[in-house]
């Protein structure tokens, strides 16, 4: 948000942040101040103090690692401080990360992971503000999921970047505010690919909302059917070439598409989000 406003009003002060704070360059080190994990292990807490020391929140949310802050906080915001300041030990944070947590990754589709770890990787659980080891062979413990972390969105970065080098990946983020009509008849040829890979799930779940109602699994549930159905009616009239060009996100990939959510549209079409004068003094 701070780099959104900087952008849109070119007013420095979102870059510095508030009077006494390092604004946009103290989050960056914010990430390595309140990494909790030993070794190899690399986590954070979902909730901290004034002073950055992790504390408790909800009954269930104990001041130890949450692997749900990684996907959600962690990975948007080192790949941004990258590409605002250079500094590749923000990627090379990313990439600690992620080759713990595919470590520690219990296989199968009812695989993926703990709700919480100790510092030392120790996976636990919350209740009752009391927080408990688990033993994986207990038939009755708490089970891994994959509800709460995804590491493919973090995958694919890592691997562009590893194949692009520092300046390839910096490079795929900007874009062009210009649309041109052979981009649109590629927009159209992707969104053919799009419908036919998706028919039959939107088909299903049309037929579940006219079995279940349109509510009877919660109005969040159907609120998320209707984003998919919404993305079908959309990637069709671009397929068919009724849809505006005017519809289409223009310029360079946003911040606010980073960490899986590509689907959401920028604020406003710029060529490049991350050109800002902004320099992070830490060593390479």
């Amino acid at each position: 948000m701070m780099m959104t406003m900087y952008l849109l009003t070119g007013d420095g002060k979102y870059l510095r942040g508030p009077e006494g704070s390092d604004g946009i360059v103290g989050i960056g080190r914010w990430m390595f101040d309140t990494q909790m994990g030993e070794g190899e292990v690399r986590g954070w807490c979902q909730q901290y103090d004034q002073d950055n020391q992790p504390v408790w929140s909800r009954a269930f949310e104990a001041p130890v690692i949450s692997p749900r802050v990684v996907s959600r906080f962690i990975h948007p915001q080192t790949v941004m401080l990258f590409l605002m300041t250079g500094n590749e030990r923000h990627m090379r944070l990313l990439q600690e990360t992620y080759d713990w947590y595919r470590s520690i990754e219990v296989p199968g589709d009812d695989g993926g992971w703990y709700y919480q770890y100790l510092p030392d990787g120790t996976p636990v659980y919350s209740d009752n503000f009391e927080t408990i080891r688990i033993d994986p062979d207990d038939p009755n413990a708490p089970r891994p999921s994959r509800e709460k972390l995804q590491l493919t969105a973090i995958q694919r970065d890592l691997e562009a970047y590893q194949q692009l080098g520092p300046e390839g990946f910096r490079e795929s983020f900007r874009g062009s505010v210009e649309f041109t009509d052979e981009d649109y008849l590629a927009a159209r040829r992707a969104a053919v690919t799009w419908l036919r890979a998706h028919e039959d799930a939107v088909r299903e779940e049309i037929e579940r909302l006219e079995r279940d109602g349109l509510f009877r699994s919660g109005p969040w549930v159907a609120g998320i059917r209707h984003v998919h159905l919404y993305n079908w009616v959309m990637q069709m009239r671009i397929a068919r070439g009724v849809a505006p060009k005017g519809v289409f996100p223009r310029g360079g990939r946003s911040p606010w598409q980073i960490g899986g959510g590509g689907w959401k549209r920028p604020v406003a079409h710029i060529e490049d989000w991350f050109d800002v004068p902004l320099e992070d003094p830490a060593t390479q």
